[in-house]
């Protein structure tokens, strides 16, 4: 499968770096990403992808030398190699379907307790307190990613979603998105109004005094009559109402969030030299490129509600 992972990542790089133009560079844009994917790949330093006698074989790395540690860092860096792992990500999202449901949530990333990356700071956890990072990602129900955003631990994820959603949901057919009792707010709404979708939350009260004396979105007030209870559930025999459905089928961003830790080379706690803002938000780059490829070459998602 490693072997198979591999070889998909780098005929999409591949093919995608010729579109970039490399003059006077002594490595192209795309050798520098399928160093920096041979390193996620495998869970190493950047400096050990470095090190010719890391790879395999000649079809493995094709190139007679390899970038230093210092140029493969300055590289990481530019325009050029930031945009072709975008544009990576771009085409492997399309081997997956659209579908018109999308799902939000974070992900934590957690450093120990004695590192001292002064960018990673206290929040809130899956079990409480942790300091550290979050990775807040959109995902299809089909199961692609329509984007990711790297975020220090503290902050709100609402805060963070105001900036990712408007981008992640521009032309991916979107008319519903749910997501927990975190993204509850009037802003939320009419955020995700604005980009012709429909947030659906369960509300952080649970009475109808959580309305409040203000004046309610619109679009909240709707997202919270499609998540309450169906009230003809008894007489149609019906279990959810047709917003709770959605809140149910939620669930898959978990799946997917636990399926991209569990398989070898996925997104699994960050190592020891992964540490910064920018190192992070790299590695967390080379690890959706990853799991879309993994994904793709596994003929896609099992999709579950």
């Amino acid at each position: 499968m490693e072997r198979r992972l591999w070889l998909e990542l780098y005929r999409v790089i591949i093919a995608l770096g010729k579109t970039h133009d490399f003059t006077g560079l002594h490595y192209s844009d795309a050798c520098i990403v399928l160093v920096l994917l041979w390193a996620a790949v495998h869970d190493r330093a950047r400096s050990w992808a470095c090190q010719l006698e890391n790879w395999h074989d000649g079809e493995d790395c094709p190139w007679p030398r390899l970038p230093s540690g210092s140029c493969l860092s300055r590289r990481a860096r530019t325009v050029g190699v930031q945009l072709l792992f975008a544009q990576a990500q771009d085409a492997l999202r399309e081997r997956f379907p659209r579908r018109a449901l999308k799902f939000i949530d974070a992900k934590p990333l957690p450093v120990g307790g004695a590192s001292q990356d002064r960018d990673a700071t206290c929040g809130r956890a899956a079990r409480g307190q942790a300091r550290g990072y979050k990775a807040h990602a959109v995902f299809d129900a089909a199961g692609g990613v329509e984007g990711w955003r790297l975020g220090p631990m503290s902050q709100n994820e609402k805060d963070v979603a105001r900036a990712l959603l408007p981008v992640a949901l521009a032309g991916a057919g979107a008319l519903y998105v749910a997501a927990d009792n975190q993204y509850d707010g009037n802003p939320m709404f009419d955020m995700v109004a604005a980009s012709g979708a429909q947030l659906v939350v369960l509300p952080r009260s649970k009475t109808p005094a959580g309305l409040g004396h203000r004046r309610q979105s619109p679009h909240r007030l709707r997202g919270l009559a499609l998540a309450a209870a169906n009230p003809l559930a008894a007489a149609t025999g019906m279990a959810r109402s047709f917003g709770q459905d959605l809140l149910h089928a939620r669930g898959g961003i978990e799946r997917r969030f636990a399926r991209i830790s569990n398989f070898g080379g996925g997104l699994g706690p960050l190592p020891n030299w992964v540490r910064r803002p920018r190192r992070v938000a790299l590695w967390v780059a080379a690890k959706f490129l990853i799991f879309l490829a993994y994904e793709a070459i596994q003929g896609g998602p099992k999709i579950t509600s």
